[in-house]
């Protein structure tokens, strides 16, 4: 569900460019802030794939996701953890364009404390 809506939005911000004819460099970061989990956790698995010189589409339990239920987190934690990631990168993603700002930022350090307390109470 995650991935399909932010697949949704990069799709949509980028329609949006293509229809303005506005390519301006703030979209493009935008859309690889919306997807940077994934993006970076699949291209840190597929990295240390070829380093243990197995096929980069092995299947295995490296995943960001995997390592954090390794580490004794619920899966609801971990779904609480990636949805606040993902608001994470979003407004960041509004702090770049200058939109929002404010709002942006208010969403950055709620998100942000509630993350490092999740981490924190399992950690300890």
């Amino acid at each position: 569900f995650l991935g399909f809506l932010l697949a949704v939005l990069t799709i949509l911000i980028f329609r949006d460019t293509v229809a303005n004819k506005n390519f301006d460099i703030i979209y493009f970061e935008r859309c690889i802030l919306i997807t940077a989990i994934p993006l970076l956790d699949m291209t840190r698995v597929i990295i240390q794939r070829i380093i243990s010189q197995k096929s980069p589409f092995f299947p295995d339990n490296n995943h960001l996701h995997h390592l954090l239920l390794n580490r004794g987190f619920s899966v609801k934690k971990v779904v609480k953890i990636y949805y606040l990631m993902a608001i994470t990168s979003v407004s960041c993603t509004f702090l770049i364009s200058n939109e929002f700002v404010y709002l942006a930022l208010l969403i950055l350090s709620i998100s942000l404390v509630i993350l490092f307390k999740t981490l924190k109470k399992q950690i300890i």
